[in-house]
């Protein structure tokens, strides 16, 4: 299509560039004899690319029992809880770094540790969902 309407590309070959290329001349080339097909050939090459390219999804995580306990166990922060409440999926709903601040706040929780050097507290993730669903259940009555 480029020889027909006797347009070059001399740009680099980086998908961004490509891309900047091909919206500036769209026109020009949606004008081309053929161009009703291109669609398909560009969205088959862009769909080439995310596949050498994208990620696979995370594989599903199953949260039971065992994986609970251990999981009450581990120590989280006010720069971790963000991450490890996303992965808790329903569990998880509501939990972040404000709402650990408010437990700690109203004396919900109590740090089993902090870091001398800045200051850091440390939760029991049990203990943090424990008051949580307790803070949720008594803002429910």
């Amino acid at each position: 299509m480029c020889e027909h309407r006797q347009i070059r590309y001399t740009g680099r070959e980086d998908m961004i560039s490509l891309s900047a290329w091909l919206r500036r001349n769209m026109v020009p080339l949606a004008l081309t004899p053929g161009s009703e097909d291109a669609g398909i050939d560009i969205a088959a090459r862009i769909d080439a690319c995310y596949r050498c390219v994208d990620l696979p999804p995370d594989d599903e995580i199953v949260i039971d029992r065992a994986r609970v306990r251990e999981a009450n166990r581990s120590v989280v922060t006010l720069a971790t809880i963000d991450p490890i409440a996303c992965r808790l999926g329903e569990m998880g709903k509501g939990l972040n770094r404000d709402r650990l601040r408010l437990l700690a706040r109203h004396g919900d929780i109590r740090p089993v540790g902090a870091d001398s050097d800045t200051g850091t507290k440390f939760y029991r993730l049990g203990d943090v969902l424990h008051a949580h669903f307790a803070r949720n259940r008594r803002g429910a009555k």
